[in-house]
């Protein structure tokens, strides 16, 4: 009888185990095509009329936008299951200044792509910083929206995958969502 209930234990994780990479499949992938339903309805869209427009440069740039920002953030997920057992502090200053760097990055990314793609310059002339502060501050945010969603889905994972939670997760079990913790 012992090994069935060991069979079944198993079974478990790994399905739920399948279920938890299916939803972070499933966020990760809506979230990058509702960015790019976002950029494409907010600014390729109203220059369609341009005789001078670019349609397939910035069909192209918006494909090399959307899978740099899959990319890093997918980056951003692994860094942030790494470090989300530290105290609140060090997790926070962590996860968001490495939010930052790959903000930037995301914006160069970006702009060097939009220069190369739909303008044919070299990736790096003529960048004025207004240009460059647009872009970043939308780089930024998707960045910080990100993380801060990546923050509460590893919160709660981690919780659930202990019998006891020793760190800064303590406050938001206190609010009886979710009851995966014994609090003391």
């Amino acid at each position: 009888m012992q090994p069935i209930e060991e069979e079944n234990t198993l079974d478990l994780g790994a399905q739920a185990f399948v279920k938890q990479s299916f939803q972070f499949w499933s966020l990760q992938f809506s979230g990058w095509i509702g960015y790019a339903l976002v950029v494409f309805i907010a600014i390729i869209r109203p220059q369609l009329d341009s005789p001078s427009f670019n349609f397939s440069g910035q069909m192209l740039n918006l494909f090399v936008e959307v899978s740099s920002g899959f990319v890093l953030s997918y980056l951003q997920w692994l860094f942030i299951r790494k470090i989300v057992h530290l105290p609140l502090k060090k997790t926070l200053f962590l996860s968001f200044f490495s939010a930052g760097v790959l903000g930037i990055v995301f914006n160069v990314i970006k702009l060097a792509s939009y220069k190369t793609v739909v303008y044919n310059q070299a990736w790096h002339e003529q960048w004025s910083m207004l240009e460059f502060g647009g872009w970043f501050l939308f780089s930024l945010s998707a960045m910080f929206v990100w993380t801060a969603i990546f923050l509460l889905c590893c919160t709660i994972l981690s919780c659930k995958k202990s019998t006891r939670c020793y760190c800064w997760h303590k406050p938001l079990l206190k609010m009886r969502s979710y009851k995966c913790c014994v609090i003391n």
